[in-house]
């Protein structure tokens, strides 16, 4: 039995714990990134959200912590996926900061690629995931993430070592975290080049399917 991180192991085991010894945690993967970084836009900061925009991603809190910084200009945001665009926006209107958050929409891969090309700081505030194939996507791009500890994330991120965790719903502690990297490029830097290491090592489809096929043989042999 092939478990995407730790928590899921756990969920097995709760409901038929005689499988334990075949249980093998194996993290998702995805394919190599295309294209390379390009340069923020009159030096402004880019943060990215990737994923359905409601309650269940925070994408309320996530726009209350943005509220907190209507008074800089040097930053920008978008916020991608399908969901309550016309509620979120409302949102933005009524912090004043709709000028600098943009809602494109449900994007496809290629314009996700795009997306996280042009991104500095990728977030995730979600009150509930598996292993977001998102955060995987922006390591492969070498962001700086900032996410919750729920699901298999805590598996992926280790705290100020390959990006931020912050407890899900709590947007003073989200606002920090965006805070310190806004004002510290070399943090973001740090994170984003870490996060590029452990996705090389880890996360990449090609040592993937070895991974995979390793374990095929394992139990074919057993």
């Amino acid at each position: 039995i092939i478990a995407i991180g730790e928590d899921s192991k756990r969920l097995i085991c709760d409901r038929i714990p005689f499988v334990e010894n075949k249980i093998i945690v194996l993290p998702n993967a995805t394919r190599p990134v295309i294209g390379s970084r390009e340069p923020s836009v009159r030096g402004r900061v880019r943060i990215s959200f990737l994923g359905e925009v409601g309650s269940r991603k925070g994408v309320p809190q996530l726009i209350d912590a943005l509220g907190k910084f209507a008074h800089r200009d040097d930053w920008m945001a978008t916020i991608a996926g399908n969901g309550n665009l016309d509620e979120s926006r409302a949102h933005t209107r009524l912090l004043g900061i709709d000028d600098r958050v943009d809602f494109p929409g449900w994007l496809n891969s290629g314009a996700a690629n795009d997306l996280l090309r042009r991104t500095d700081i990728f977030v995730l505030p979600s009150f509930a995931e598996n292993m977001p194939m998102a955060i995987l996507e922006a390591f492969a791009h070498g962001l700086a993430v900032i996410a919750t500890p729920v699901g298999a994330i805590p598996n992926v991120i280790v705290h100020e070592k390959n990006g931020m965790l912050v407890p899900a719903g709590d947007v003073t502690a989200l606002a920090a975290a965006l805070e310190r990297m806004l004002d510290s490029p070399e943090l973001r830097l740090k994170l984003g080049e870490a996060a590029r290491r452990d996705y090389v090592e880890h996360y990449e489809i090609h040592g993937y399917i070895n991974r995979l096929a390793a374990i095929w043989r394992r139990a074919a042999r057993s």
